[in-house]
């Protein structure tokens, strides 16, 4: 009695290769054929697929003055400007689907909520600046070595390895910040922000 363990071949059916020596060549398989889809515009000719709505891209672009100024200015040229991301690749020389996948993590941080904390958290310590000697800490809930790794890691998506190399950190430090970052971010998202 044969026990199927799994495999992607169930018991009642031979092997091909065995198969195959015993009866002659396996039979061929007829090659796929692309599927068309066919899409039927909206009754106005908008393309749906392609529409964002208003507000997501008023969100998006009040939230682009927080990151790196080459990752705004491709954002506002998409969004604020209308240009095509095809373009904008061919003027930069590079490849459509590499820019688009580009644009596309962008937006992807601008809209993630831990996006939205840090900047907030940012906004609020820089309107409550009060003037300082300089050898005093910079007000706010963060350390100046937690606002850097919380800039270059979270609002630019930078990886931790570069902002280690940027910041001239050791890759455990910034490691620790971006974890401390998690946790309150995880607190207040949960209520619990003392």
């Amino acid at each position: 009695m044969h026990v199927h363990t799994g495999g992607s071949i169930p018991p009642d059916e031979p092997r091909r290769e065995h198969h195959a020596a015993a009866t002659g060549p396996a039979p061929r398989r007829a090659t796929a054929r692309p599927v068309r889809v066919e899409f039927e515009p909206a009754p106005d000719g908008t393309d749906l697929r392609r529409r964002v709505r208003r507000d997501a891209v008023e969100t998006i672009l009040h939230r682009a003055v927080w990151i790196d100024p080459s990752d705004r200015v491709l954002v506002e040229a998409v969004y604020r400007d209308h240009r095509t991301v095809a373009d904008l690749a061919r003027l930069l020389g590079t490849d459509d689907r590499s820019l688009r996948r580009r644009v596309r993590r962008i937006v992807q941080r601008l809209l993630s909520p831990q996006f939205v904390f840090v900047a907030s958290s940012m906004a609020r310590s820089a309107t409550s600046r009060r003037p300082t000697s300089p050898a005093s800490p910079p007000p706010g809930p963060w350390s100046d070595t937690r606002r850097r790794v919380a800039e270059h890691c979270v609002l630019n998506g930078r990886s931790l390895r570069d902002a280690a190399r940027t910041l001239n950190l050791s890759l455990h430090v910034v490691r620790r910040h971006r974890d401390a970052l998690h946790a309150c971010f995880e607190m207040e998202r949960d209520g619990r922000c003392p």
